[in-house]
């Protein structure tokens, strides 16, 4: 083991030695420096003791001593150069945070000194000494390449971003997949992007910000009618409480904001002049339509007495339509409502029309009344229980008698907010 130079230099009891705390200050510490210039007039070897001062430090870059280097140029970026010729050569850790570009495969005509770029693709021209990935810098002896250090960042000017190198040896845009800290981003930050297209508010009734314990960081309201205190003035626009410090911001609603109300459990959309609830509202259709009186099949046996509890079955006579309509909800509990439409046979061949699901036995909608001669129309409503895709099909159930070819079929689904 070995004790710092300073040790001896400076013992707890005793006097100190001059000689071993300068030779501790010349040829253990870095010496900052102000300006490339100034490297160029300091004397970096002890005259008398003759250690030379092991580094540099310039704008918070290392330049290490290179006892081995005698002809490297001082151009302030990549080497200094002290007064007896010192030669100081940058650290490739301290390399460059920031470059103009990433995009260039060739050099520019007339780089400055210290203009710094990544070497993105395949280099070529005077850049063909340096290897794709590295970062060039323009010094007086040339270009000089610098290797990436795994997570080292680089800031590329003409983009305003970040790009990292990562542990598969390749620059890549952002940060990583670290998140961002709940609620770290204020609504201000997030108007006009996708992240502000649906906040949650708590009611539309509150009229002044709310006393009591600090709300969660993100709370927002519709600000209620004849507000008061902080919100008075701001009727119908929204609060959004942001941080401690600066407690809720107010922000005007635009013509198509959309929020979902809590207190309300139902999304409302701002028209420009007020909020509208969209309970009710068709969000998604589709629909199904064949021509004429094909795709039909007939199967099971004997008739089904009416009942309003009891539903129509699979093994009961049926004429069905083959053209089935595959949906998806959007939410589960959505309320749907099919519609189907057709041209019945005469009377006495009457069926009943019958909603089925999938493989389900028991119909899931069925009409009261039977197939007349006539343009016929059926609507049933249906409340889903999750997201996932069903095959929807439609039967006429024998009543009395086996129901009669039908044609020009409609079938149709319509999904309510």
């Amino acid at each position: 083991m070995a004790n710092h130079a300073a040790v001896a230099a400076l013992p707890v009891s005793g006097a100190g030695n001059k000689a071993l705390l300068r030779a501790a200050m010349f040829g253990r510490t870095a010496y900052v420096i102000f300006t490339a210039a100034e490297a160029q007039s300091l004397v970096a070897v002890d005259p008398d003791a003759g250690t030379v001062i092991p580094a540099l430090i310039l704008n918070g870059r290392i330049y290490w001593y290179e006892a081995a280097d005698a002809t490297t140029a001082h151009d302030g970026v990549t080497c200094l150069v002290s007064s007896e010729g010192k030669r100081y050569l940058l650290d490739a850790l301290s390399a460059p945070i920031s470059v103009l570009d990433k995009d260039l495969t060739e050099p520019p005509a007339d780089p400055a000194i210290g203009d710094t770029y990544l070497l993105f693709g395949a280099p070529s021209g005077d850049w063909a000494d340096g290897a794709a990935d590295q970062i060039a810098i323009f010094t007086s002896r040339g270009w000089e390449y610098v290797t990436p250090n795994v997570g080292q960042l680089v800031y590329v000017e003409d983009e305003d971003g970040f790009y990292r190198f990562n542990a598969s040896g390749n620059w890549v845009a952002g940060f990583g997949v670290n998140a961002l800290p709940s609620n770290s981003i204020k609504a201000s930050q997030l108007i006009g992007s996708v992240g502000w297209l649906h906040p949650i508010v708590e009611n539309q009734t509150t009229t002044a910000p709310p006393t009591g314990p600090t709300p969660s960081k993100g709370a927002a309201y519709i600000i209620g009618p004849s507000a008061t205190g902080g919100w008075a003035g701001h009727d119908g626009k929204v609060a959004v409480y942001e941080d401690d410090a600066g407690g809720y911001a107010i922000y005007t609603p635009q013509e198509g904001w959309r929020v979902y109300d809590k207190a309300q459990d139902a999304d409302y959309v701002f028209n420009g002049t007020e909020w509208i609830s969209q309970r009710g509202a068709i969000i998604n259709y589709a629909y199904a339509f064949t021509e004429g009186t094909g795709s039909q099949s007939t199967g099971g046996s004997g008739n089904y007495s009416f009942s309003t509890s009891t539903p129509p079955t699979t093994s009961q006579g049926y004429r069905q339509d083959d053209v089935t309509l595959t949906y998806a909800a959007r939410r589960s509990g959505a309320i749907l409502r099919f519609k189907y439409q057709y041209i019945g046979g005469a009377p006495n061949n009457s069926g009943l029309p019958a909603l089925f699901v999938d493989s389900v036995s028991n119909a899931i909608g069925w009409s009261g009344a039977s197939v007349d001669s006539a343009v016929n129309i059926r609507t049933f409503i249906v409340v889903v229980a999750d997201t996932s895709p069903h095959v929807y099909k439609m039967r006429l159930v024998n009543i009395a008698g086996g129901p009669a070819t039908i044609s020009m079929r409609l079938f149709e689904v319509e999904e309510f907010a």
